[in-house]
């Protein structure tokens, strides 16, 4: 899927005509693949990163107007679970964590206020829980 994906993309950005374009559910459908994966062994934080490049594709491209529309949970929701699932040490699940929290997912407003004022909070426990 992340492949077939990366191919849309040089296609769109190469100016070729295709019948098939990236869509916020393209996107999101990689992400959860990799949320399926992070929590396996040979999962792990480097799946987690490219899960999270992948969103923040996903964000650039809405805000670029090469996508139309927002997000849906769905896309947040994958990047979350595969940041929550990753299989790894400690120091990993806590970099996870931090990915997880720092995103820049795209919620409400309620939502993003909490987020910005707990980072802390959440890394300071989470450096005594692990």
């Amino acid at each position: 899927a992340y492949d077939f994906l990366c191919r849309l993309e040089e296609e769109r950005s190469s100016g070729e005509i295709t019948n098939f374009v990236p869509s916020s559910t393209s996107y999101s459908a990689v992400i959860n693949a990799f949320a399926r994966t992070s929590g396996k062994e040979h999962g792990g934080l480097p799946t987690v990163k490219r899960a999270k490049q992948i969103y923040d594709k996903l964000i650039d491209q809405i805000r670029d107007g090469a996508i139309h529309g927002e997000p849906d949970s769905f896309a947040n929701s994958c990047l979350l679970n595969c940041c929550a699932n990753m299989h790894g040490t400690s120091a990993e699940k806590k970099e996870a964590l931090i990915t997880a929290v720092s995103a820049r997912l795209r919620c409400s407003h309620s939502f993003q206020i909490m987020r910005n004022s707990s980072l802390k909070l959440i890394v300071s426990i989470a450096d005594q829980r692990l």
